[in-house]
């Protein structure tokens, strides 16, 4: 870890993590240099700070030309212009940040984003309780609607991993659903 000013409890915790913590400016090619950025296999670049975060994306990639970038970016359209124009994993806060909030408004629990191969992806759970626009529909029709994937269905104590697509869903069934922040938001305004 390359931090400009280390924070000693932090550090702590890093360290007994078995990470190396180098006092530094990330953005200087000699810092990236000390954290061994030419031979890394990936780097997370996660400061407030996107035109930094791009200023070490660029070098690490130069220092090292297979290395996978993740960098946090706050804005949603320029992290994935980055994607498509660098390869790089670009993570923006504001559309990482959304379907959580969506979510919590409308009572659904959520984890937060996992990227698999680039894609950001999240698992909600929700209760469908009286009056949903949910019940009465195939979990098929769920899935087709809001681009997801329904992999548990709990009703009546019951556990049905990847249920039938013709299974209609019921009040007080639970369901735990995978998909993208987009696709999660989908399912959310479904559910008010």
């Amino acid at each position: 870890m390359i931090d400009l000013k280390p924070h000693p409890e932090l550090t702590e915790v890093v360290r007994s993590m078995g990470i190396p913590v180098l006092e530094g400016d990330g953005t200087r090619e000699a810092s990236l240099l000390a954290a061994n950025v030419q031979k890394a296999k990936a780097i997370q670049l996660c400061t407030q700070n996107d035109m930094a975060n791009l200023q070490m994306a660029f070098k690490a990639r130069s220092l090292n030309p297979e290395i996978q970038v993740v960098v946090r970016i706050f804005d949603d359209d320029f992290a994935q212009n980055l994607q498509k124009q660098f390869g790089f994993q670009a993570m923006s806060a504001t559309g990482m940040a959304a379907p959580v909030f969506a979510a919590a408004a409308a009572g659904v629990e959520m984890t937060g984003p996992l990227s698999v191969e680039g894609e950001s992806i999240s698992m909600a759970r929700i209760r469908i309780e009286a009056g949903s626009a949910l019940i009465g529909h195939t979990v098929a029709e769920v899935e087709e609607s809001c681009r997801l994937s329904v992999v548990v269905l709990i009703r009546e104590s019951k556990r049905d991993v990847h249920p039938a697509g013709d299974l209609r869903l019921a009040e007080r069934d639970v369901l735990a659903v995978l998909g993208g922040p987009h696709e999660l938001n989908l399912f959310v305004q479904k559910l008010c």
